[in-house]
This record gives C-alpha cells, structure tokens and sequence, in this order.
C-alpha cells in the first residue's frame, strides 16, 4: 500500500489575474522527504517543483503569466514522490477572467420579513472597474445568471458596501439569489451566491 497522500485545495476562482497561488497537501506516513511537480492540464513538463522536509507538509504552485497565457478556464494537478512511490492528484478547475470587475465579497443574506429579503454585499477593490452590481434570483439551486434570472441592479463603485431589499414572487416557495459586478465596457465578474450558479 502507499504510503503517500497528495490533494490540491479546491480554488475560489474565478481570479482576476493570472498571478495567484494553487494550495496543496503532500504527506508521506514513513516520515520521507517528498517532491511535489505542479502540473496545468494535461502537460508532461511541470511548471514548478516544491520539495518538502521529511513526511511532507503543505506548499503552493505559484501560477503566473508564464503559465497560463490570460483568461480562460485551467485545470492543475500536482505528482507527490518519495523516490520509491509516486501519487497524482485529481484535476482541479478553475476560471480566469481578466479585464473584467473584481467579483463582490462578503455576501450575505438576511430574511427582514415572512417574504422580504436583505441581499447585502461588498464591490471588490478593482480599482475603479466596477459600475454596478445585478442580482439574479431563481428556485431552481443551480442555474444561469443572465437576462432571464435578472431581478434588480444598483449603480455602484469600486470597494463599497451595497444591499438589495427584494419580495419574494410567492411567498411560500424557495429562492436562491446572486450578485455580480459589471463595469462600464458591460464585463461581468464571477458571481457570488446562495448557492452555486452556472
């Protein structure tokens, strides 16, 4: 049996650079050093090779411009070795969006009445990007944010505290809502959400 373990974290994106770190975990039970090979796609030839003291730790792979060329959807995994075994991670994926707003942070959702809502939000600090923020709302847990789903949007600038109040349809039935930042060119960023959207 092996006695490596290696996973990346799951990645918040979508990011807005192509700079940024990929978390992972290597660990070997008999106490080996190990060296970790970050990987995009389906590549043969790592972008970067972390070696671990004794029985492995935590790391990054550190992307950059070098790595991938701009926006884009990536998948990354990592090969831990101990010089005798080797293990591969799954894929991870994720989405970058460049150009575009930062995504909103902080979000929150607080019932005011039986069928009132609070959707309150943060805009990112992308320097001046954003304009203003949608909010999207379906009963359906996963669906698209777009035209269809659109219920309100506030004009509204960069690294501020926004909030939607909004009324149920019914009053009886479920809903879940998303936000997300639009600059003057009409870029989205990624959206934010009760649950995830596609």
């Amino acid at each position: 049996a092996t006695t490596l373990a290696a996973q990346m974290m799951t990645p918040k994106s979508p990011y807005q650079t192509t700079d940024f770190d990929l978390g992972f975990v290597a660990l070997d039970l008999n106490s080996k050093s190990v060296t970790v090979q970050c990987f995009l796609g389906s590549s043969g030839t790592p972008f970067q090779t972390v070696n671990l003291a004794g029985g492995g730790t935590s790391g990054n792979c550190n992307v950059n411009s070098s790595v991938i060329p701009g926006s884009g959807a990536y998948q990354f995994h990592i090969t831990a070795t101990n010089g005798s075994e080797s293990i591969t991670s799954p894929d991870v994926s994720l989405e970058v969006v460049t150009g575009g707003p930062g995504t909103p942070t902080n979000y929150d959702r607080v019932k005011s009445s039986s069928c009132d809502y609070k959707i309150s939000f943060n805009t990112a600090n992308d320097g001046g990007k954003t304009v203003k923020v949608e909010l999207y709302r379906s009963t359906e847990r996963s669906y698209t944010a777009d035209a269809s789903t659109k219920v309100d949007e506030i004009a509204i600038g960069s690294n501020q505290a926004g909030s939607f109040t909004t009324t149920k349809p019914v009053c009886g039935d479920d809903y879940y809502y998303a936000v997300r930042a639009f600059d003057a060119l009409g870029n989205g960023s990624g959206v934010v959400s009760d649950t995830r959207t596609v």
